[in-house]
């Protein structure tokens, strides 16, 4: 099948689900439910809706930067999580809630600031041309000590604040959101995605060689610049408003490349698209279990996917 054809799937499988979503639920807000043309259609506008257009770009987020991260640190086991961008978007999201700040909007610059410092700090080493190795080997050590100040923060903060709630953020989930903070967060997604568009064609070159690189007239420092600094305006307020939802941006890129065996710039949009797919198959599936409570969606995903992705590893090792 053509890659553009697979695309088109893909996107209609998007479509699919999305109204599959809309459709089924054990709560008043599914559109099968509605009843009243005011009351339960408001439900559906400003509880359902919302959830739904923040799992797409949750997991066109993840999907995206994770693609790119590998492919510029050349590790199939890069993502967000793996410079660090994960664990100061929850620190940046934890000092905001240490200092008494409940507005969303703050939060998410506090988040987005916390971040910045990931793109300024990789750029200083990509400046003096350390490897990747490095840089992967100190986004670990960065993630780890992020990871002990955000424990410090929940127990510091966890007497004002409710620690039910803190926990329930840093699981992950697409919900008790409005319109709002979705439109809220739609200029640095768009920035961001805007960033890493630009002059995509260069990613393909980073499969290459170093020389292969340096021949071809490519900067690595500007090119690594704009890569995590559009990374740190897309997952930043995402992260913010989800919390942590891990293996997105890890799985999703390595199935895609699977499928298509393209390089990097024409896996961008797959990419997106199935991590859409991914996130919102995943919150329809939570909604669904017939249990009492909801299971947040990042436990979910971390649960059910990565025995899936350890199952096509083992399928591709021995192919």
């Amino acid at each position: 099948m053509k890659p553009s054809y697979k695309t088109l799937s893909l996107f209609l499988l998007l479509c699919l689900v999305f109204i599959t979503n809309t459709c089924l639920s054990k709560d008043p807000t599914s559109l099968v439910r509605i009843s009243s043309p005011f009351q339960d259609l408001w439900l559906f506008s400003n509880i359902r809706l919302p959830r739904l257009l923040l799992a797409m770009l949750t997991g066109a987020g993840y999907g995206l930067t994770g693609l790119l991260l590998q492919t510029y640190l050349r590790t199939p086991l890069a993502d967000a999580n793996l410079i660090g961008l994960g664990s100061f978007a929850a620190l940046g999201t934890l000092i905001g809630l240490a200092i008494g700040i409940q507005n969303s909007a703050l939060l998410i610059l506090c988040a987005c600031f916390c971040t910045l410092l990931i793109p300024i700090f990789y750029h200083y080493f990509l400046q003096h041309r350390i490897g990747q190795t490095f840089l992967v080997l100190m986004g670990l050590c960065l993630t780890t000590f992020v990871q002990g100040l955000v424990s410090l923060l929940i127990y510091i903060i966890h007497q004002n604040f409710p620690l039910s709630e803190m926990l329930f953020w840093l699981f992950g989930s697409f919900g008790f959101h409005t319109l709002d903070d979705v439109m809220l967060i739609l200029p640095p997604l768009t920035i961001g995605f805007l960033l890493l568009f630009h002059k995509r064609q260069q990613y393909n070159f980073l499969c290459l060689s170093n020389e292969s690189i340096f021949a071809s007239g490519i900067q690595l420092g500007p090119l690594g610049l704009r890569l995590v600094l559009g990374c740190t305006l897309i997952l930043g307020p995402i992260i913010a408003m989800t919390g942590l939802i891990g293996f997105i941006g890890i799985g999703v890129p390595h199935v895609i490349r699977l499928l298509y065996h393209k390089p990097p710039s024409h896996l961008m949009i797959p990419c997106m698209i199935a991590g859409a797919i991914l996130c919102l198959v995943a919150d329809m599936l939570v909604r669904l279990l017939p249990l009492s409570y909801e299971i947040n969606v990042g436990i979910f995903i971390a649960l059910i996917n990565a025995p899936v992705f350890i199952h096509l590893l083992w399928s591709r090792s021995h192919a």
